[in-house]
């Protein structure tokens, strides 16, 4: 037993001097492989599987017929759904039938075009957005402008003007409207959220129209910008393990809004809680206890770990208080 297929294509014709499409790329294809003419195909060269080797797998002349014809798969497909035919392949089929047999064809050759596929309107617009000369400032800017959620949607907004040939409201890199200021001086999407909370609010872009509003008459607002509060809680030495106690110790869902609140506060002359860990560690160390030390308070202050009982050492001894007997400096 042996694999083989062997191509028999049956012409009641002579080939014609000039191959249709089809042919022309079926000859390509056979021509890599060295192959100028179907007899020429060794036996083996084109294997499916297992077969007797008197089994051979004919095109039928009906469908040589489809191929020398000018009608292309996109025709094929359209008959066989005017045919209700399941594949595309037994319209083929059919298709010869008739044409060998000179009957009418629904439809004419090369009448099929291929069906468009969808298009996708918001990455155009995006695409169109990022062809242009505006950033992501300017998205933000036109999001206040129009009274829009976010940037991502005035970006899509401000690509499908473009590409309808609209002028935008502002030149790229253009400040206008009514929260220029606001921008300037470091407030952001953020803070208006906080702000909206601050005020019961529930709309951010109502909050951020009137904070604008306030600033633009000289007032000023009621909570320093999420920008100031970092820069003052990164200048007091407060880190990431600080927020996340204090995040804890206000009831807050996360530690950065721990941080923006800290760092308010601390702007304004408030004092916080507990100092910064960092400070509290090096006062431990400084008064000279050790690593022992921490480990023998965490077990006497009932804590799991003795990073926590040298940071509540280090606070107590900031306040002068004395630490336990059970270790000494």
């Amino acid at each position: 037993m042996r694999v083989s297929l062997h191509m028999t294509i049956n012409r009641p014709h002579p080939r014609p001097a000039s191959l249709s499409k089809k042919a022309a790329s079926a000859a390509a294809f056979l021509a890599t492989l060295g192959v100028t003419t179907l007899d020429a195909v060794p036996a083996g060269a084109l294997s499916l599987a297992p077969t007797t080797s008197n089994d051979t797998l004919e095109l039928p002349a009906e469908f040589n017929t489809y191929l020398e014809s000018d009608y292309t798969y996109y025709d094929a497909e359209a008959l066989a759904e005017i045919w209700g035919l399941d594949e595309v392949y037994d319209a083929k089929i059919k298709l010869g039938t008739l044409l060998q047999a000179g009957a009418d064809i629904p439809i004419e050759p090369g009448s099929t075009q291929p069906v468009p596929q969808p298009v996708d309107a918001t990455a155009l617009a995006l695409d169109a957005f990022w062809a242009s000369d505006y950033a992501y400032q300017d998205a933000l800017e036109l999001a206040e402008y129009w009274g829009l959620e976010n940037p991502y949607d005035a970006k899509i907004k401000m690509g499908t003007l473009l590409k309808a040939g609209y002028e935008l409201p502002i030149e790229p890199g253009e400040m206008v409207g009514p929260f220029t200021f606001y921008n300037e001086i470091g407030y952001t999407w953020g803070d208006a959220e906080d702000l909206a909370a601050y005020w019961g609010i529930e709309s951010t872009n109502d909050a951020k129209y009137k904070a604008a509003a306030l600033l633009e008459q000289g007032h000023q607002l009621p909570l320093f910008s999420r920008q100031v509060a970092l820069v003052n809680w990164e200048h007091y030495g407060y880190g990431w393990g600080d927020a996340v106690e204090l995040s804890e110790y206000w009831g807050l869902d996360h530690p950065n809004d721990a941080m923006f609140k800290a760092g308010r506060l601390l702007k304004a002359g408030t004092v916080l809680p507990n100092p910064p860990q960092a400070a509290s560690w090096q006062r431990f160390v400084d008064e000279g206890y050790t690593w022992a030390d921490s480990m023998t308070l965490a077990n006497y202050w009932g804590l799991e770990d003795e990073n926590d009982a040298k940071i509540k050492a280090g606070r107590l001894l900031k306040a002068g208080v004395e630490l336990p007997s059970v270790v000494d400096a």
